[in-house]
């Protein structure tokens, strides 16, 4: 007995020591055989590939240039019930890890590995950020160990997590969901809440109702599966599913909750592209004096 609880132990601490300098080896990239990770100066001013606004001398918004068309809000101009509508179904411990939810991430094993479903995913709101400001499955990222099928999961997993736990270590959670929301994609050209309020719906994100932010939130699972313009039975029966996530956290009574699931999808789209807006041909005149400028005062359009 004494002999096999000493081989026990053994493999226990083994099997620690392997994980840590595994985790140490990809975030030092050892031999240079794991990939690059983000930098700590990329970290504490990540790049995020915002649009240029153009406003006349009045303050009216004329259009934008972009390559993803993305704008972004302040904390306080993101409405309360979005936010609650995307802690409640894309990361209920949001307040209370540190980047990885451990209970998630055991409960999508059971379930994908052992039980072979495809539910429960352990993705938190931070690592989704991880993927969105420094798009970790790039090609430009990978190193060859990352080039087979298996192994390429398991690091780029492993990256998620350690730039998750950086970025928890950098900001506060109310920059982190702030940073989340303006560089999501909400499908339809649109990047951020403030662009997607202003296509789907013709609004200000702080006008948003709950049955919007719902359905938003909806979205970001699958921006094209769940686009409430192309599969608009799909976007319903997902918002309804964000909403009853609401009710049981307590985010909504049960009457708001019944009167929403009740209501249609109701979109008022607004077309915001480069041959949209006002001053069209003033705007395509502009870019050109602007791509010059911006190259003389190192800027990028």
């Amino acid at each position: 007995m004494k002999k096999i609880l000493v081989k026990i132990w053994t493999i226990y601490f083994s099997f620690i020591f392997f994980i840590f300098f595994y985790f140490f080896s990809v975030y030092k990239n050892f031999f240079g055989i794991f990939g690059i990770l983000p930098s700590f100066e990329s970290l504490e001013n990540p790049k995020d590939n915002l649009s240029s606004e153009v406003y006349s001398s009045d303050g009216i918004l004329l259009g934008r240039y972009y390559r993803y068309n993305r704008s972004v809000l302040s904390f306080e101009e993101i409405p309360k019930n979005f936010i609650d509508a995307l802690i409640s179904t894309e990361d209920t411990r949001f307040r209370k890890h540190y980047g990885l939810d451990i209970i998630g991430i055991f409960r999508a094993a059971i379930l994908s590995v052992i039980l072979r479903q495809k539910k429960g995913g352990g993705s938190t709101i931070t690592q989704q950020l991880a993927k969105n400001l420094f798009n970790l499955r790039s090609n430009q990222k990978k190193s060859f160990l990352e080039k087979i099928p298996i192994i390429k999961i398991l690091i780029t997993k492993t990256k998620e997590w350690i730039v998750a736990i950086e970025l928890e270590r950098s900001y506060t959670k109310d920059e982190i969901l702030k940073m989340y929301i303006n560089t999501s994609c909400f499908g339809n050209n649109s990047y951020g809440l403030k662009i997607a309020s202003n296509n789907f719906f013709s609004k200000k994100a702080i006008d948003l109702s709950i049955e919007e932010s719902a359905l938003l939130v909806g979205i970001l699972k699958a921006p094209t599966y769940y686009s409430p313009i192309k599969n608009k039975k799909r976007s319903l029966d997902r918002r309804n599913l964000v909403l009853k996530n609401m009710l049981k956290n307590n985010l909504i009574s049960k009457d708001i909750y019944e009167n929403s699931i009740k209501q249609a999808i109701n979109l008022n789209l607004k077309k915001d592209d480069h041959t949209s807006g006002i001053a069209t041909y003033f705007r395509s005149f502009l870019k050109n004096y602007l791509v010059d400028w911006c190259k003389e005062n190192g800027y990028n359009l």
